[in-house]
């Protein structure tokens, strides 16, 4: 049996694999997010059954690793040592903790992602959530629907940009001349700025989904901190200069810990609610003329939280 820790941090994404012996298989390697299709293929590489391992920080490979028939694993805190305030733990440890007990870690589930085994404790962060929500609602700094006085919908996508599924979304949308709001990781926004550049030039909005797409309510403060401005910080760069007023939290569940992180900041999280509220409609968007002349309902809201878009035109929800 092989273990393998992978690891993020602002230089890339660092894989060790070890033996049953705790023998290094091959010297760490690092690999820029760009290029995870050839980080995958180098584990493949390996002869043997392999865990892949991840940590409860690292939400952006575990997908596509399943997608390509690998086993994947999630360590938890109490498998690891102290986390750096930005980066996962090391590859070494992770890999080490898989080899000192595989059993005690998670295997993650396609269909139910990093978070996988760990919906109890966000159900619960949701529920302790409430107040904030409501209370980030009333001051309307955080949006989770419209008025639903008109037929209105807010387009929205999450966790990208990654080829080739960002410029297919955009290619449909401009097919379409319909405008939408791209939730951005800052690891994928330093890897595929184009596409960023792209959203911009054809009317899309952009906003900030942390860097790593961790299970947020295990960060400390200043780790979260970190998540937010690092992702704010590229986001500005890959699209020149500019950097993205709204947030959404990863799993739209985590609005306590988000307002905790980011007090009196100039760009206020714009937090989302649970899957249970697909439907509601956040922006004031009209819908595009072939969908306004149709007969019946209005179509319902496909994401739960989004900057309001204009029809042609970028703008952000009144404050």
């Amino acid at each position: 049996m092989l273990y393998s820790g992978i690891s993020w941090s602002a230089d890339g994404i660092t894989v060790d694999v070890i033996d049953e012996r705790g023998e290094r298989r091959q010297p760490s390697r690092l690999f820029g997010p760009r290029h995870t299709q050839e980080l995958i293929r180098y584990l493949h590489g390996f002869a043997g059954e392999l865990a892949a391992v991840v940590d409860s920080t690292n939400g952006v490979l575990d997908g596509r690793m399943m997608a390509e028939g690998l086993t994947v694993y999630r360590a938890d805190p109490q498998h690891l040592g102290e986390r750096p305030p930005f980066a996962a733990a090391p590859a070494e440890d992770i890999a080490a903790a898989a080899r000192r007990g595989l059993g005690a870690l998670t295997r993650l589930e396609r269909h139910r992602g990093t978070q996988t085994g760990r919906e109890p404790d966000l159900a619960e962060f949701a529920r302790i959530s409430e107040q904030a929500l409501a209370e980030a609602t009333e001051r309307r700094t955080c949006v989770s629907r419209g008025s639903g006085e008109r037929r209105e919908i807010s387009l929205t996508f999450d966790d990208g940009p990654q080829p080739p599924y960002t410029g297919q979304v955009l290619d449909i949308l401009r097919r379409y001349d319909v405008p939408a709001t791209f939730f951005c990781t800052g690891m994928y926004a330093t890897a595929y700025p184009e596409y960023l550049a792209r959203m911009l030039e054809e009317g899309h909005g952009i906003g900030n989904h942390t860097w790593s797409h961790p299970l947020l309510f295990e960060l400390t403060r200043p780790q979260l901190v970190e998540q937010l401005d690092r992702t704010n910080e590229a986001i500005a760069v890959a699209a020149g200069g500019r950097a993205p007023t709204l947030f959404r939290p990863p799993t739209a569940r985590a609005l306590r810990k988000c307002w905790a992180g980011s007090p009196n900041r100039d760009s206020p999280p714009c937090c989302g609610t649970s899957p249970r509220t697909t439907g509601r409609c956040p922006a004031r968007t009209p819908l595009p003329p072939a969908w306004s002349s149709r007969p019946g309902p209005a179509p319902s809201c496909c994401c739960t939280t989004a900057a309001a878009t204009a029809r042609r035109r970028w703008r952000p929800w009144p404050r």
